[in-house]
C-alpha cells in the first residue's frame, strides 16, 4: 500500500510528462498513480486520514486531470477527476470554490465523452458554489451555464440551450480577454437556434462569433473559426449571404 509520499510522487511524475506534452508516459503514469490511490483508499495510510494530506493530493489529481484532457486522454482525465472531486468534498467545505472547480472540470471531461447526464448534477452543485462566492466568480458561473447549454443542444433541448448560452454571455469578460468564451457561447447559442428553426436569428449569432474567432490568435482562432464556417455551411443558402 503506497504512503501520501509516494502517491505524491507518482501523481508529479505524471503531470511532469503531461506538461512536457508526453500522453503516453503521461497516461500510464496516471493510471499507476490512481490504481496505487484506489489500493490506498480501500485501507488509508494514517496520513490520508488526514485533512491536509487529502487535500494536497485532491488538488494534485485535479491538476493531473486536466492536463489529461488537454491532451485527450479522456478516460484517463476522468477518473483522475473523479477521484479528486472525491477528496476534496472531504476535504473542504462544501461551498469552497476550490470545490466548484474540481466539479467543472470532472463535468467537463464528462459532456465531452457524451455523458451530459452524469454532468449535470455537478454542474448544478457548482454553479451553487459559484453564485454564493458571488460576483467574482462570474466567469466560472459562465462556463457552468456553456457547459450546460452544449449538453443541452445536445440532447435535442434548444429552447434550454438557448436560454443558458444567453445567461451566460451575461456574465463574460468584456473585451479581448472574454472573447474566445463569448465566440463558443455564440456558436452554442447559434446552433440552438438553428435546432429551433429560426434560421435567421442563428445565421446572425454565427456571424457575431466569428467576429470573435477572427479576434483570436492561434489555434483557438483555428478551431473556432472552422467549426462555425461549418455550422454556418448548413443553414439555408439565403442566410449565408
Amino acid at each position: 500500500m503506497a504512503t501520501e509520499t509516494e502517491l505524491a510522487a507518482m501523481v508529479e511524475a505524471a503531470i511532469a510528462a503531461a506538461h512536457r506534452g508526453d500522453r503516453t508516459a503521461a497516461v500510464t503514469a496516471a493510471e499507476r498513480a490512481v490504481a496505487a490511490y484506489e489500493a490506498s483508499s480501500l485501507t488509508p495510510s494514517p496520513g490520508l486520514r488526514g485533512a491536509a494530506p487529502r487535500l494536497a493530493l485532491g488538488l494534485s489529481l485535479m491538476s493531473l486531470g486536466d492536463f489529461l484532457h488537454r491532451l485527450g486522454a479522456l478516460a484517463s482525465a476522468e477518473r483522475s477527476l473523479a477521484h479528486a472531486v472525491e477528496l476534496l468534498e472531504r476535504s473542504l467545505t462544501p461551498d469552497d470554490p476550490a470545490l466548484g472547480d474540481a466539479l467543472v472540470s470532472h463535468a467537463a471531461v464528462l459532456v465531452e465523452t457524451g455523458a451530459g447526464a452524469a454532468a449535470k448534477p455537478l454542474l448544478e452543485r457548482a454553479l451553487a458554489i459559484f453564485t454564493l462566492a458571488g460576483p467574482t466568480h462570474a466567469a466560472l458561473s459562465a462556463h457552468v451555464f456553456e457547459l450546460l447549454a452544449t449538453t443541452a443542444v445536445a440532447a435535442g433541448r434548444f429552447a434550454e440551450a438557448e436560454k443558458l448560452a444567453r445567461r451566460a454571455l451575461g456574465l463574460c469578460e468584456p473585451g479581448p480577454s472574454g472573447a474566445l468564451a463569448r465566440g463558443n457561447l455564440e456558436n452554442l447559442a447559434g446552433a440552438a437556434l438553428a435546432g429551433l428553426g429560426r434560421t435567421t436569428e442563428a445565421a446572425a449569432a454565427f456571424r457575431r462569433a466569428l467576429a470573435l474567432a477572427e479576434s483570436l490568435e492561434g489555434e483557438a482562432r483555428k478551431t473556432l473559426g472552422e467549426l462555425l464556417l461549418t455550422n454556418l455551411s448548413k443553414l439555408p443558402e439565403r442566410e449565408r449571404q
